[in-house]
């Protein structure tokens, strides 16, 4: 029965007075900008995979969280939905998924991504269906219908039942009993015994018996939750049906026929929510038993985009869904971490009444908020403005509109700074005071309180900072302190107090200045890319849990970290969503709140990872303004934004660990569209690809809808990649994959540096193009093989022969080479021997000791060449040794005239060397130049390591013979071929060539030591 008057006053206020206790809710919207075929939403449903669906006038919507998908209606062609409204949505037990219309039944075939039309059901309109096992039970216009898809079979229960006959469009399951509301009242239907009867009612709830039923919904208690279409009216029946209550209070209208559709909801947690064709939609209160209000404000985006909801669903996660005549709006109860509140109570919708900038608590815990357009009070209890601001032709009741700063005093005071001039407002008068005789006119920009109690001033004229005294009025320029005055006449802009007492004072384009009183030393630092701030304007300034200094510029954020003396800057580079950086907060968990031109972020407190925050996350606008944040009493921040100041709390937020469902949408090969087959078990069988196809994308999805600007992919295909790739990006392309099987990786995170998630695979498998296969192959070796190994033997024997010729040819050029140098050295022998006859001639007659030693060293001189004349190679200690006894035969001779240096590591004495070779150098080089006292030969010998040794291991040392150049002009005796023949002859005794080099002073021969 309907309550008195009395009841609905006391119902009505209790609900006006709770109105903004319950936390804040944000409403996401989607309309036709966002991709629906239009915005006359009549049902949502979810499907096994947790894709959204819609169900619009002219198509069927499915939203995976980032875009939509529309599915229409196409005349001819049979595998598209059906024509008209989309009334209902059910998926079986075995994961099949229906649609009901006005005009029959669909099936959505996933392999084909089309539909199949149920023929038994043309021309039914199915306005609910409920699964139950293997059954789907349909609510339609003619009565109630059983339909099992596996079998194909339907039970018409109107034809055996007159009470199941009628039109029925709502039902709820309910410990096997659907509870069904029709024309008639309540009809509960058993679907074991397949009995049904009308639900029995005691005469205190008889009053219902025979009313038109539009929604029911049970909650918690087992109580009955149901709307009438008979009257505006919202009825709960208590668990045995016995008694009632009826609210009507807050549903009340003008128009009767608007009232005609309520629909009701119950949320995972049990709440009740009830929408409404007229006056949007009603949250069940139990603490006070009565209703709230959520309702359409054109002025605030955070509120339902219409009143006229057409459906509403609780999805697996808890979001709850409304369907209405601008599209979709949705939320989660408890995923609202923002509230909106606005500077003023009224005229929200000029842009100066939305634009915030400072705000302050009173010790009453009253906000105090200064704007564009004014400063006003906030009373939390009555939920209440005061508002002051100078309006046109009346005396000003401050010194300016547009607010700078409000601060309070250790009195409990409200300082309110504008850009021309001061006011406080006295607690104890409740006056506002005017100082523009007091203080001198200066651009005033914000007013701090420092951990001293002392005021600061920052302003953009003047001498830039004061320190201000409240109590006698008066301003100190910093030009009187002595450290200070370093900074006067720079623009002022923002100021800390830290905790070790040093000074930050933020300047406008002109960087940052620090006073530290404990060293009496001031630091003044711009942005110059090294070890430096982000930005010259700065904006904010903060200290962390950790002492770090935190610095708000227009070009990024600056970490300082000052006992290190280490900057750390974060801009669009490493995370940043923009680089320009207003307010700033670090709440209890040392975590960084970063207001930007972009959004809302948050740095962790390692600094390592961003989360970003949007219009989806429930702020109305992305755009903070150039002010500080505020931190209440209870750990509240408020941030100044375009359109009012945002509330919330940061240890409501954690990072999510919920689990994301992660798929492969659909994918391309070869540029056509393709969808992904699943087994009996529901499981994606393998990718299969012709040759031709072996470019493919695809594309991924994880259904995150409250922040899906916070997703991230992680992707990997075995047999193709190394490492695994990390994006935001859902579509994956790989183009050119060669023939043969992989094994596509993916998975999905709300986390970037969190990758311990559920991670998926799917085989992909691209037929080798058939030129590069093995049977292929195969064939052509069998076919070819016969003349490939008659072509072989032919060439191997060809070759044999080759070489062998080519082996008997090398023997002969070396005996060649072998006799052409041992040919030189006969050549030379007597040459040398006539000179040395000559030298012993004319020494016998001066000195007959000096002719006895040359006579003995000649004599070791050819006992020398007899003995290695049969040798292919001697020691080069033997080779060293030899050449002494020749050079001292020849300085008799020459005397001054020749100088031989020979320097040869001991490691290098005991490899080996072809006989007479330094014989043969000397005497070349003496051959050559001009030898004279007062020019004299000079004559290097000497051995230097090589780099590498050569690839048979020989050598790694060489040898090296240098002379300084001083050539004759004529050279009878040379035939040209000494040096050439030398060559040759190592060439057949090592790999390491001998280099043999002439620049303008040296003449150098580099011979391998073997």
């Amino acid at each position: 029965m309907t309550k008195a008057l009395p009841f609905f006053l006391i119902c009505w206020l209790s609900w006006i007075s709770l109105y903004g206790q319950t936390p804040p809710i944000s409403f996401r919207h989607l309309t036709v900008a966002d991709g629906l075929h239009d915005g006359h939403i009549q049902m949502i449903g979810q499907d096994k995979w947790g894709y959204m669906w819609f169900g619009s006038l002219g198509a069927l919507n499915r939203y995976d969280g980032q875009k939509i998908r529309t599915y229409a209606y196409r005349s001819g062609n049979n595998h598209s939905p059906l024509s008209g409204i989309v009334y209902s949505m059910v998926t079986d037990g075995s994961g099949r998924l229906f649609f009901g219309f006005d005009s029959g039944l669909a099936e959505l075939n996933y392999a084909k991504n089309n539909f199949n039309r149920i023929e038994t059901f043309n021309g039914l309109t199915i306005y609910r269906m409920i699964a139950m096992g293997k059954d789907i039970f349909m609510m339609t216009d003619k009565g109630l219908i059983k339909y099992t898809p596996l079998s194909n079979k339907t039970v018409r229960y109107g034809e055996k039942d007159s009470l199941l006959a009628a039109p029925l469009t709502e039902a709820v399951l309910k410990d096997n009993r659907l509870y069904i509301g029709s024309d008639q009242g309540i009809i509960v239907f058993d679907c074991g015994t397949e009995k049904a009867w009308k639900l029995p009612l005691s005469i205190k709830t008889a009053s219902i018996g025979n009313l038109s039923i539009g929604s029911l919904g049970f909650d918690e208690q087992n109580r009955l939750w149901l709307t009438t279409l008979s009257m505006p009216k919202v009825v709960r029946l208590t668990a045995d049906f016995q008694d009632l209550e009826v609210y009507d209070a807050p549903l009340l209208t003008l128009d009767p026929a608007l009232s005609r559709e309520y629909f009701v909801l119950k949320d995972k947690k049990n709440g009740i929510w009830i929408s409404t064709k007229h006056i949007g939609l009603l949250q069940y209160l139990p603490e006070t038993n009565g209703f709230k209000q959520y309702v359409l404000d054109e002025q605030k985006t955070w509120t339902p985009s219409c009143n006229v909801h057409l459906s509403i669903f609780c999805d697996k996660e808890g979001t709850i869904w409304l369907g209405g005549n601008e599209g979709i709006n949705y939320f989660h109860p408890e995923r609202n971490l923002f509230e909106t509140i606005l500077p003023f109570g009224k005229d929200f919708g000029i842009r100066s009444r939305r634009w915030a900038r400072s705000v302050v608590e009173d010790k009453d815990k009253n906000l105090w908020f200064g704007a564009v357009d004014g400063v006003s009070k906030y009373d939390i209890k009555t939920k209440t403005y005061r508002e002051w601001r100078n309006e046109l032709n009346k005396p000003p009741v401050i010194a300016y509109n547009s607010i700078r700063q409000v601060i309070s005093d250790n009195q409990d005071n409200i300082w309110v700074v504008t850009s021309k001039g001061l006011n406080r407002y006295d607690t104890q008068t409740s006056k506002m005071l005017f100082f523009d005789k007091q203080l001198p006119k200066l651009s005033y920009m914000r007013l701090f309180k420092d951990r001293n109690n002392q005021f600061w001033f920052s302003t953009i004229d003047g001498d830039g900072y004061y320190q201000f005294d409240p109590q006698t009025l008066t301003l100190k320029s910093i030009s009187e302190h002595p450290y200070l005055k370093r900074f006067v006449g720079l623009e002022g802009w923002s100021f800390l107090h830290d905790s070790k007492g040093r000074y930050w004072l933020g300047f406008s384009e002109k960087g940052l200045g620090m006073y530290d009183p404990n060293t009496q030393k001031t630091y003044h630092w711009k942005s110059n890319g090294v070890n430096s701030i982000a930005g010259n304007l700065v904006m904010s300034i903060k200290e962390d849990l950790n002492g770090h200094i935190w610095i708000a510029t227009s070009h990024g954020v600056t970490e300082i970290n000052v006992e290190t003396n280490l900057f750390k800057t974060y801009n669009t580079d490493n995370g940043l969503c923009s680089n320009s950086a207003s307010c700033l907060a670090v709440d209890a968990l040392n975590r960084i709140w970063i207001g930007t031109t972009r959004g809302l972020m948050l740095l962790d407190s390692s600094r390592q990872s961003f989360t970003h925050f949007g219009l989806q996350d429930g702020l109305p606008t992305l755009a903070f303004t150039e002010h500080e944040s505020y931190t209440t009493s209870s750990g509240d921040i408020i941030m100044p934004t375009q359109k009012g100041y945002i509330r919330f709390n940061p240890l409501n937020y954690t990072t999510e660990k919920r689990k994301l469902n992660c798929y492969i949408s659909h994918f391309s090969a070869a540029n056509v569209e393709k969808q992904l087959v699943e087994d009996d078990g529901g499981a994606h069988i393998a990718i299969k690809l012709q040759p031709h196809e072996n470019s493919i994308s695809l594309n991924l999805v994880a259904l995150n809808y409250f922040n899906p600007s916070q997703t991230w992919f992680a992707y990997k295909l075995d047999g193709f990649d190394t490492e695994w790739h990390i994006t935001q990006d859902p579509k994956v392309v790989y183009t050119n994959l060669s023939g043969g099987n992989y094994t596509f990786r993916y998975k999905a995170s709300l986390n970037v540096n969190d990758w311990q998630v559920e991670e998926k695979t799917i085989d992909v498998h691209v037929d080798v193009v058939f030129y590069k296969s093995f049977w292929f192959w195969a064939l052509w070796f069998a076919l070819f093989g016969g003349l490939v190994y008659a072509y072989w033997r032919n060439r191997n024997e060809q070759r044999e022969r080759l070489a062998d010729l080519q082996r008997k040819a090398q023997l002969l050029e070396k005996e060649k080479s072998v006799m052409q140098y041992e040919g030189l050295k006969q050549q030379l022998n007597p040459h040398f021997l006539f000179n040395s006859l000559t030298s012993l001639s004319s020494l016998i007659q001066i000195d007959s000791k000096i002719a006895n030693d040359f006579l003995e060293s000649l004599s070791k001189t050819y006992r020398y060449i007899l003995k290695s004349s049969e040798s292919e190679t001697v020691q080069l200690s033997d080779e060293i040794k030899f050449a002494e006894n020749f050079v001292k035969l020849q300085k008799t001779r020459f005397e001054e005239g020749l100088i031989v240096n020979i320097t040869v590591s001991e490691m290098a004495l005991q490899q080996k060397i072809v006989p007479v070779t330094l014989q043969n150098l000397i005497e070349n080089a003496m051959k050559h130049n001009i030898i004279d006292s007062e020019t004299p030969l000079v004559i290097d010998i000497f051995t230097e390591n090589t780099v590498q040794r050569t690839p048979t291991g020989e050598g790694g040392q060489t040898l090296i013979v240098r002379n300084n150049l001083q050539k004759k002009n004529f050279v009878a005796t040379s035939n040209k071929r000494g040096l050439v023949n030398f060559v040759n002859l190592y060439r057949y005794l090592t790999n390491t060539p001998v280099e043999i080099i002439e620049n303008d002073t040296h003449f150098i021969v580099k011979i391998p030591l073997l």
